[in-house]
């Protein structure tokens, strides 16, 4: 029997442009569920990265992820997709675009950032001491860092008290285990893709929250002012998941985008 892969689809619906989804830090390809309908148009793909979701994958690094989705594109016969990224699945798309640029037809950033913690010429991320602090609440207690980590997803009124719970619950009904959220929050916090941005050749819409307490704002408007082909989008009065609480806001924006490609 060969072993399973690193990233495991999780949904492969419609015809067309395929559009690739990936999803961010403890979460799973389940947080896309509101941007399936796309499939009337798109041909959508949504996946589990290296040990999140369904995936079993032991170890999790970027490397790893880009190969295996690489491997995946081919298995499915794609030669290239628009990648959509969110959080941790932004910086993952940055990776992919300075290792497999050739697979790509367009890139959207979803609350990204190319570094982030704040450096002295990087004034648009944490404060490291903030993520060290991440790191050691997962190792204590992986189930409450992560119901805090949702609680700074939404700003004040974004959702309704039960669309919060709603949502929590299928965020977060599988956790991946501590090794994988402590390896994917390293990659998140220690890699640094700023030099990317220029090179990317494809044309890029960067969507960000302007109420983003994880991936601040500004982190968006430093990668629309250096990517050649971009444009930016923001969502006022919106926290860390627009795709979520302005779906039909979001879908709307990114349909457009896509029947724009070349």
């Amino acid at each position: 029997m060969s072993p399973s892969p690193a990233v495991i689809l999780r949904h492969d619906k419609g015809s067309g442009r395929a559009l690739l989804f990936l999803h961010g830090w403890l979460m799973s390809g389940r947080v896309w569920g509101e941007q399936l309908p796309l499939a009337d148009r798109f041909r959508v793909l949504t996946v589990d990265l290296p040990g999140h979701g369904e995936s079993h994958w032991p170890s999790f690094s970027y490397d790893d992820s880009v190969q295996s989705l690489v491997e995946l594109l081919d298995s499915l016969a794609i030669e290239k997709v628009c990648l959509i990224g969110w959080s941790m699945g932004a910086q993952l798309a940055l990776q992919m675009c300075r290792t497999a640029p050739e697979r790509l037809s367009g890139l959207v950033l979803v609350a990204g950032t190319p570094l982030f913690c704040m450096a002295d010429d990087f004034p648009h991320g944490l404060p490291r001491a903030e993520a060290r602090s991440m790191e050691l609440r997962i190792k204590r207690n992986l189930q409450k860092a992560s119901g805090e980590f949702f609680s700074l997803m939404f700003s004040a009124g974004e959702l309704q008290r039960g669309d919060l719970g709603r949502i929590a619950a299928t965020l977060l009904a599988r956790l991946p285990d501590l090794q994988i959220a402590a390896e994917s929050l390293h990659e998140l916090i220690h890699t640094d893709l700023r030099d990317v941005l220029p090179a990317i050749e494809v044309p890029a819409l960067i969507i960000h929250g302007s109420d983003d307490k994880i991936c601040l704002p500004g982190a968006s408007r430093y990668m629309a002012d250096r990517i050649p082909f971009a444009e930016m989008l923001p969502f006022e009065k919106v926290g860390h998941a627009p795709f979520i609480s302005r779906a039909g806001q979001f879908n709307s924006a990114v349909a457009a985008f896509a029947e724009r490609l070349p």
